[in-house]
């Protein structure tokens, strides 16, 4: 998940929903580093309440880099007149939350996807929203993985 408003709301509806139990939120490089994605990440979960984990996940694509087209998503501080008013968008953070006072786990977020995935008896599904290396890690290292 690179969480900027978009993923928040997929965060908020997950967690506040009865139908799913929420294991952990993992974090990934996406329009913005990992570390804004992590901490934008945290600021949802403590603005929620909510006792789910959140663990880092890679800082870099696997494979390639952002075309230069969407490196237009990494500028921050745009802004533009909508309606006689003047809106700022693409903040570093989620500038409405105040810092989080949560802190993401110790380990990795592809390590936690291993252990997780090896534990459970049953199934498990991944709601990936975002980019995907978090993810193609295990699979390629762990291929049971993947089974479950």
């Amino acid at each position: 998940m690179d969480t900027g408003s978009d993923d928040a709301i997929a965060i908020m509806t997950a967690a506040l929903s009865d139908e799913l139990d929420v294991l952990g939120i993992t974090t990934v490089n996406g329009n913005r580093p990992v570390m804004n994605t992590t901490e934008n990440t945290l600021r949802v979960v403590d603005l929620l309440k909510a006792d789910i984990p959140v663990y880092r996940g890679c800082e870099e694509p696997l494979v390639a880099g952002l075309i230069p087209e969407r490196q237009l998503f990494r500028k921050t501080g745009d802004k533009e007149e909508v309606e006689g008013k003047t809106v700022t968008y693409h903040h570093e953070f989620l500038e409405e939350l105040p810092p989080s006072v949560t802190k993401a786990q110790d380990i990795s977020a592809v390590r936690y996807l291993i252990e997780t995935l090896n534990q459970s008896e049953g199934d498990i599904t991944i709601i990936a929203v975002g980019p995907l290396p978090t993810w193609q890690w295990p699979c390629g290292r762990t291929p049971a993985s993947a089974e479950k």
